[in-house]
Formats: C-alpha cells, structure tokens, sequence
C-alpha cells in the first residue's frame, strides 16, 4: 500500500491498495463495513455539511434491496483524516448494517476543494431514467407519486432505484394514465396528476374502456347519455373551480374526489354534487 506523506492517514485500518494521483491525492477501491463506517464517521470534520434525513433512508433502501451502485463519488478525508464528504452513506451503511463498496479519497476536501464540490445541480429520477433505454418524463414520475400516495398525496420519500423500480412494477398502468395528461377540451389545464394517480389504480379494477369513457366525457369527446355520465359532468365542474391544484391540500382533496366520481361513475350512479372519500377506494394494488 502506497501513502503520501502531505496528508495522514486516517486510523480506519484501511486495508486496500491506494493510489497516489498526480494532484498528491490518494485513492482506493474497497469495501466498507457498518464496524469502519462508525469509525470513519467518529472522524467527522467540525465544519461538514449537516446530515439530510430525507436522503439517509434511500440510501439505507438500496444498500438492503442490492441496489446500490459505485459510482465516481466517494468518501473523502482531508490533509489532516479527517472526513469531509460521505456521512451519509456512512450513516446509512450503519443504519442497514449492510457493507457497501466504494471510492475513498485521501489527502482531500480543503477549503477550495470543497468549496467546488456538488456545486451543480443534483440528478432527479427523470435525469436518472434517460440514461436508460426506456426514458420517462416527468409526467411519467408524477403519476407515479399520486399513485403510490393515495389519500394522503404525501410524496413517499423513495430513492431513483425504487421509484424507477416501481414504475416498471406498475408500468402499464402509469404509462396509460400518463397519456390522458393533454387537456381536455373542457378544461384549461392538463388534469392534474392526482386525477390520473387514481385513474391509474382504477385501472387494475374496472376495465379500461370503461375508464376511458369517464375521461373522455370530462373532454366532451361523446355524449353524455349513459348511466354515470352526470356525475362525470359534476366532477368536471368541480375541477373547473380548483384554483391552486399544485398545493399538498389541493392535490389530497382533488385526489378524495376523483375516487369518490370514478367510484360512483362505475357503480352507474348519477350524482349532481361531488364528495370525498378519506379512504382508499382503490387499494394500492399488488401485481405479480
């Protein structure tokens, strides 16, 4: 194992060949375990970055699913071993007690380092899925989450793996809701994806002429003549009036009235005001 006298090495027992780049930086390739994890973090620089709950979890769902990945990021210790970068995963790799493979840097994350580090911005799932052959757009992803949500329309807080996972899961469905986004000819604006997050659940219990007809009167595409046609006729009424439909409030309630409508536009019931329903009409499915 090769070291650089300008930086120390950190006491992790670092038991990988390391590399000593042209810059002086050094870099290796190995394996670290929940045991090395809290000792790198023990490490941790007084001026680090704060940790982000909401990224801890992803991280800790692709270590126990198998899905994470090395990539070029890796962990960083300054000129003195001290951490600089990584906490994260580290903390995660901890939490899932699970070993991940990785890069650590050497002799790295000084002041002007650092200071140029993941300055651009971060990938979305959208970004991720176009390095793929079957790329989605955002659209795809918005349904996805209305899906996957519910009642509730609180985003679930999954890593680009499981989401891009997930999508494929329930692709058929998402992509089919996914193509009634053009607006109808009744309405001003796409119909928001809460209304096609449930249009995608409905689509594993009702058959899917039967869906497309509820949408197709909302665009006055066909008469309305048919049993349920009227309450269709009052939801888009309805949707007429929502004024903020991008607020979580506005999204919950779009989402409660659209599974009460379909629900009751399937059942051939004529309704002239639309209600909500605090429960899941349409269960989360679970295809094979």
């Amino acid at each position: 194992m090769t070291s650089k006298t300008s930086w120390t090495m950190p006491p992790i027992d670092w038991g990988y060949v390391i590399t000593t780049l042209e810059n002086g930086f050094g870099v290796s390739v190995g394996v670290i375990t929940p045991e090395m994890a809290v000792k790198m973090l023990a490490l941790n620089a007084h001026n680090n970055r704060k940790k982000k709950p909401r990224r801890i979890p992803r991280y800790i769902s692709d270590m126990k699913s198998g899905s994470w990945m090395t990539t070029h990021e890796g962990v960083a210790f300054n000129a003195l071993g001290e951490l600089m970068d990584g906490q994260n995963r580290l903390m995660a790799c901890i939490e899932a007690d699970t070993p991940f493979t990785t890069l650590v840097f050497f002799g790295v994350g000084g002041i002007k380092e650092m200071q140029a580090v993941n300055l651009g911005l971060p990938r979305t799932v959208e970004d991720v899925s176009r390095v793929g052959e079957d790329p989605h757009d955002r659209g795809d992803f918005a349904v996805l989450r209305s899906f996957l949500a519910g009642v509730s329309q609180a985003h679930p807080n999954c890593s680009h793996f499981e989401l891009l996972n997930l999508l494929e899961k329930y692709h058929d469905a998402v992509d089919w809701a996914s193509s009634l986004a053009r607006p109808p000819r009744s309405l001003d604006r796409a119909m928001p994806a809460p209304v096609r997050g449930v249009l995608a659940r409905a689509y594993y219990y009702a058959p899917v002429e039967r869906l497309q007809r509820f949408r197709d009167v909302i665009a006055d595409a066909v008469p309305a003549v048919e049993p349920g046609d009227k309450t269709v006729q009052a939801f888009r009424r309805y949707m007429l009036s929502v004024k903020n439909p991008g607020t979580h409030a506005c999204r919950s309630e779009i989402y409660r009235k659209t599974q009460w409508s379909v629900r009751s536009f399937l059942d051939n019931e004529d309704r002239q005001k639309i209600l909500a329903s605090d429960t899941d009409l349409f269960p989360l499915p679970t295809p094979e």
